[in-house]
C-alpha cells in the first residue's frame, strides 16, 4: 500500500512539473492560480476524484455559468489524457466546468482511461479523429465552438454528448467510428451537419429530443450499422427536428427505428431517404414528414405507425407520404398478410391502387377506378354479388308489369293472359348468360309499356351487362383477376 501511495505522489509530482514547462513553453495561460488550478487537478485526478472547476474556484451555483468557467489549457488536457500510459493509478479523466480556449489535436492516439468533460466549454478545434479509446468517451452537457471530429476512432465503452451543442457550421464527424456501447446524443443541438455514415454501433444510437438546425446541412448515417434501437422520438417541450436532409439509406438497425408524433423532418429540398434501410422493426408517425421519404427497398422484420393502427389505414397513409414505388406497399401488405391481418393488408393494397391510378392514362384509370368498385380488385369478390342483385333489381322495375310485356312469338298474340310471368325471373333469366329459364325467350317489352323504346333499349343492355360483370366477378373468385 505504501509502495502505491509513493508510486502516486511521485507520478503527480512528475505530472506537475511537466505542466510549468510547458505552460512557460507554449505561453499557455499562467500564474499561480493557473498553476494552482492544473495542481489540483492532478490530484484529483491521480486519487480518481473528479475534478469539478467550480467547486475549485469556490464559485457559487448560482454563479457556476459557462461565462464563469475556469480556463485550462488544450496541453493540461492532453498530457492528462496521455498520462495514463505511464502507469497512472486512474481509471477515468473527469472535469466539469471548464473553458478550454485553444485547439486539442490528439488524432491517431490511444487513450486507456475514460474521457468525462460534462459541462465544458470548448471554444475551438476538438479533434480525436482515429484515435482508439480504451473506455468511455463523455462530453455530456458540453458546448463546441469548433469543429469535432471523432471520425475513424474506436471506443471501447459508450459514447455519450446528451444535451451538448455544436455551434460550429463545420461538420460534426463520426464517419466511419466504431462503438463498443451506446451512442447518446440525446437533447443536442447541431448547427452544422453530423457525419456518422459507415460507422458500426454495437449498441444503440440515442437522438430523442435533438435538433439538427441546418436546412443546409445533413444529418448523415448511410450505411451505419446498429445493433441496437435508433431512438427519434421527442416531447411536446422536445421535439425531435431534422431541418437538415436526413440520410438512413443502406443503415443496418438490429432493433427498432422510431419516432413518433413529435419527431419531424421539414427539410424540403432533399427528401429524409431510408431507401435499402434493413430494420427489426420501423416505427413513424403520419404527421413527421413535411417532404415525401424515401422508403424505396427498405426492408423490416415488422413495420408500424406510432398511432393505433387497428385496420391499417394509418400505415397505408403513411406509405402514400412516401415516393411511389410498387414494392413499397407489396413489402407492407406481405408483411400484414403473413401476420394475419388480411383487412389491413387489403387497406394497404387499395391504397397502392389508388396512387397508381394517378400515374395511368386515362382509359386505365377509369377501368382501375371499376375494378375497385366491382370487386376490390380481386381481393372483395363478394362485392359483385351486390352488383348482380343491383342490376336484376333495376330489370324488375323496369319489367315490373305483366301488361307492359308481350309474347316475342307474334303468332301467340293475345294470349298473354294464358301464360305465365314473373318479372324476377325474367330479369335474372335476361341478365344471367347460362341460365336459360325460357322466360327471356318468351316475353319482350311490349307496346303498352310505360316506356317502350327505352324498355326495348335497355334489355339488350341488361344482357350485355351479364356477360360482361358475371366473367368479371367469376374470375376474381377463382383468383385469376387480382
Amino acid at each position: 500500500m505504501a509502495k502505491h501511495n509513493l508510486q502516486g505522489l511521485l507520478l503527480s509530482v512528475g505530472i506537475l512539473l511537466m505542466l510549468v514547462c510547458i505552460n512557460s513553453v507554449y505561453g499557455q495561460p499562467s500564474g499561480s492560480q493557473n498553476l494552482e488550478l492544473e495542481k489540483w487537478i492532478v490530484e484529483q485526478t491521480a486519487s480518481g476524484t473528479p475534478a469539478d472547476l467550480c467547486e475549485f474556484g469556490k464559485i457559487k451555483a448560482a454563479q457556476c455559468i459557462e461565462e464563469n468557467y475556469p480556463l485550462i489549457s488544450a496541453r493540461t488536457i492532453e498530457e492528462l489524457l496521455l498520462s495514463g500510459v505511464k502507469g497512472a493509478p486512474r481509471k477515468s479523466i473527469q472535469i466539469s466546468h471548464a473553458t478550454v480556449e485553444d485547439e486539442i489535436h490528439m488524432d491517431n492516439t490511444s487513450i486507456p482511461v475514460e474521457v468525462n468533460f460534462k459541462y465544458c466549454h470548448f471554444k475551438k478545434v476538438v479533434d480525436f479523429s482515429q484515435s482508439e479509446f480504451a473506455k468511455s468517451v463523455i462530453f455530456d452537457n458540453s458546448h463546441f465552438d469548433g469543429k469535432v471530429s471523432l471520425g475513424l476512432s474506436k471506443i471501447g465503452g459508450n459514447l455519450s454528448f446528451y444535451t451538448a451543442a455544436f455551434n460550429a457550421n463545420d461538420p460534426a464527424d463520426f464517419s466511419s467510428i466504431i462503438v463498443a456501447g451506446n451512442v447518446v446524443m440525446a437533447a443536442s443541438k447541431f448547427s452544422g451537419s453530423v457525419w456518422f455514415q459507415s460507422g458500426q454501433i454495437d449498441g444503440g444510437l440515442d437522438l430523442k429530443f435533438t435538433n439538427f438546425s441546418n436546412p443546409n446541412g445533413t444529418a448523415n448515417f448511410q450505411g451505419l450499422a446498429v445493433r441496437g434501437d435508433v431512438l427519434l422520438v421527442g416531447s411536446k417541450n422536445g421535439p425531435t427536428m431534422f431541418d437538415t436532409a436526413v440520410r438512413f439509406d443502406g443503415a443496418k438497425i438490429g432493433g427498432i427505428i422510431q419516432g413518433n408524433n413529435w419527431t419531424f423532418f421539414t427539410n424540403t429540398k432533399e427528401p429524409p431517404r431510408f431507401d435499402d434501410m434493413k430494420t427489426a422493426t420501423a416505427e413513424f408517425s403520419i404527421h413527421s414528414f413535411k417532404c415525401r421519404p424515401d422508403f424505396i427497398g427498405m426492408t423490416y422484420d415488422n413495420i408500424q405507425t406510432y398511432e393505433e393502427d387497428p385496420y391499417g389505414e394509418k400505415l397505408a397513409a403513411l406509405l402514400d407520404q412516401g415516393q411511389f414505388r410498387t414494392d413499397v406497399y407489396a413489402r407492407a401488405e406481405d408483411f400484414l398478410r403473413k401476420n394475419g391481418k388480411a383487412d389491413a393488408a387489403n387497406r394497404v393494397f387499395f391504397h397502392y391502387k389508388a396512387q397508381e391510378r394517378t400515374w395511368l392514362p386515362w382509359y386505365s384509370r377509369w377501368w382501375s377506378g371499376f375494378l375497385m368498385v366491382f370487386i376490390g380488385y380481386g381481393r372483395q369478390p363478394w362485392l359483385a354479388f351486390f352488383w348482380w342483385l343491383g342490376v336484376i333489381a333495376f330489370g324488375v322495375a323496369m319489367f315490373f308489369k305483366k301488361s307492359w310485356m308481350t309474347l316475342s312469338d307474334k303468332k301467340e298474340t293475345g294470349h298473354e293472359s294464358s301464360r305465365y310471368y314473373n318479372p324476377f325471373w325474367y330479369s335474372l333469366d335476361l341478365f344471367a348468360p347460362v341460365i336459360d329459364l325460357g322466360s327471356a325467350k318468351t316475353w319482350e317489352p311490349g307496346p303498352k309499356h310505360k316506356y317502350p323504346r327505352f324498355a326495348r333499349q335497355y334489355s339488350y343492355l341488361h344482357k350485355i351487362l351479364g356477360w360482361i360483370l358475371i366473367p368479371i366477378a367469376l374470375a376474381a373468385i377463382t383468383g385469376y383477376l387480382k
